[in-house]
């Protein structure tokens, strides 16, 4: 038997299909709770990174017959003569120095530079020299590794042969009268390569600013 449907009834049936079908309209998610600010307590300051420090400000000059010598670029031209190295610090830091007949040390040495166990270089662990307080021989060592160890512990604990540390900053100054055991004015080298190093942040390495440099050159003989 075959049944026969007129338009409204099919409308009808499709409308009904679709409204059994769809379900229940879906709710919307429930409001999510509004975060509540927690106080803190602030803690002490955190330390800057390593390496992040200002740099050190000194400064090292070369004295003769009373008068600082002029520094052109980092040479500095002296009468082959006894002279006097002055080195001025914000506070009694020690200070490493090397003098050499070449500038090899120079071209070795630079700021980033990091002191390993093995390392045979001036300025590296276990290369400073033995020395009396307050420099009774007045000698410089002109060696390629050699250091010289310049601390201030004490107004005659130090080796300087003068000292002056105030609050305002630390001068010192050490009386050059022999190179080795040759006295300067019997010396034959053109020139002497000096390296000053003041360690004042990272121990195993040399940081901006802690490297001075200076070329003493002698003038010839009038």
């Amino acid at each position: 038997m075959t049944y026969r449907f007129g338009p409204l009834a099919l409308l009808l049936s499709v409308l009904l299909a679709a409204c059994g079908g769809n379900g229940p309209a879906p709710t919307s998610a429930p409001p999510q709770p509004t975060p509540v600010p927690v106080a803190t307590q602030a803690g002490p300051p955190t330390a800057a990174p390593a390496g992040t420090a200002a740099p050190l400000e000194w400064q090292v000059e070369i004295v003769q017959d009373g008068a600082v010598l002029p520094n052109s670029n980092g040479t500095v031209t002296a009468a082959r003569a006894p002279f006097t190295i002055r080195v001025r610090l914000p506070s009694p830091l020690p200070v490493k120095l090397n003098a050499a007949a070449t500038d090899a040390n120079f071209q070795a040495l630079q700021p980033g530079f990091v002191f390993t166990e093995d390392c045979l270089l001036a300025l590296c662990t276990g290369m400073d020299a033995a020395e009396d307080r307050l420099n009774p021989d007045q000698a410089l060592f002109v060696d390629p590794e050699l250091t010289h160890y310049l601390y201030y512990l004490a107004p005659e604990d130090h080796r300087w042969s003068r000292a002056e540390v105030t609050a305002q900053g630390a001068t010192f100054e050490r009386d050059v009268a022999y190179l080795n055991s040759i006295a300067v004015a019997e010396s034959t080298d053109p020139a002497l390569y000096l390296l000053f190093f003041v360690n004042a942040a990272n121990e195993q390495q040399i940081d901006s600013g802690e490297l001075q440099k200076i070329t003493l050159a002698f003038a010839p003989a009038s």
